[in-house]
């Protein structure tokens, strides 16, 4: 067979299209996780001790770059190669807990919870910072079964940077929102 007739292979680029089709899976698993753990019962006191923690938390809070550094550190972590997606997982579920804990003391729904929480333009953002990361670090693998680390290294670190704005831009406006929220 005369080489000159072969068809080239498939870049291996960021701009591939294929390799942004496992975000959208990422991000229905990640709002399952997060629905599981929103879902989950807890007694009583759990949920008082967990609404407690939280709200400490939320008062340690004051710029937007402890959000970013916070989310960004997640996002990382996600990226680690077969690691990642369980990580994703679990913080996924333990956020959910938070709703869990909300919702009990609160008496408030916690599909409704859940759902403001994921739809608000913070939660798009974030889930989908997340989605992309969890996506990186499974093409990670792919790549090294392929054998195409290094194009791979190049495209990890885009998306180091891409991951990196959104939550930037996110850590803004949540802060503003808690700030709101917060008594001053």
């Amino acid at each position: 067979m005369d080489p000159s007739n072969q068809i080239p292979p498939a870049k291996w680029t960021y701009r591939s299209g294929w390799r942004w089709y496992p975000v959208p899976a990422a991000f229905l698993a990640l709002v399952l996780a997060f629905y599981v753990g929103a879902t989950t019962k807890m007694n009583e006191a759990e949920a008082l001790s967990l609404e407690q923690f939280w709200e400490e938390v939320l008062g340690t809070i004051d710029s937007p770059i402890n959000i970013f550094l916070n989310n960004c550190g997640i996002a990382l972590a996600m990226l680690i190669p077969i690691l990642g997606a369980p990580f994703a997982m679990y913080v996924g579920y333990s956020s959910g807990l938070v709703i869990a804990a909300l919702s009990q003391t609160r008496n408030a729904d916690p599909v409704l919870l859940l759902a403001l929480t994921v739809l608000n333009p913070i939660g798009v953002m974030e889930f989908v910072a997340y989605a992309i990361s969890i996506t990186q670090g499974l093409l990670i693998v792919y790549a090294a079964y392929r054998k195409h680390l290094t194009d791979e290294a190049r495209n990890a670190a885009i998306t180091v940077l891409i991951v990196s704005a959104i939550l930037f831009a996110e850590a803004i406006l949540e802060f503003e929102v808690i700030k709101g929220a917060l008594p001053q």
